[in-house]
């Protein structure tokens, strides 16, 4: 039997090595410890629970400041974000290290930490940052520990 009429016994799939074959991919996530009813404690918290206007109101009720633009951003997420900014500034000073020199890098990183840490922005997100843990915080310890309840 020659190559092409074994070939064209079979059909395409058995052809087809299994190796090669596509698997169903899923397509749902599994729902996280919010969605299941679960405590969040221990989460990274990027996300505030409830919905934007639950979650501005109780910000604003805990915090000095008043609603916040961004009522949904969790606590870990302020924090990621401030992390990310630092992260740029440790590249942007190797960058500055590799072209000028590891002492001229040093001094750049000195430099931009310093600065990082004297701004009074990055002071007042890790302020917002500790304001929105306590939120959820107060938040679990009203609803038992049910992160979506009111």
């Amino acid at each position: 039997m020659c190559f092409s009429a074994w070939n064209e016994e079979r059909s395409l799939d058995e052809a087809e090595p299994k190796r090669f074959q596509q698997k169903p991919i899923p397509t749902a996530a599994k729902p996280g410890p919010a969605a299941r009813g679960e405590s969040t404690k221990h989460a990274l918290d990027l996300q505030m629970p409830g919905t934007p206007q639950q979650a501005a109101e109780e910000i604003r009720d805990e915090g000095p400041e008043g609603a916040p633009a961004d009522a949904k951003s969790g606590p870990g997420l302020l924090r990621i974000e401030m992390l990310g900014i630092a992260a740029l500034l440790v590249v942007a000073a190797a960058g500055i290290g590799f072209w000028f020199g590891w002492g001229v890098g040093l001094v750049a990183l000195a430099i931009f930490m310093v600065g990082f840490v004297l701004n009074p922005a990055v002071l007042n997100t890790s302020l917002r940052a500790k304001e929105r843990k306590e939120v959820i915080q107060h938040r679990e310890a009203r609803t038992g520990g049910l992160p979506n309840s009111r």
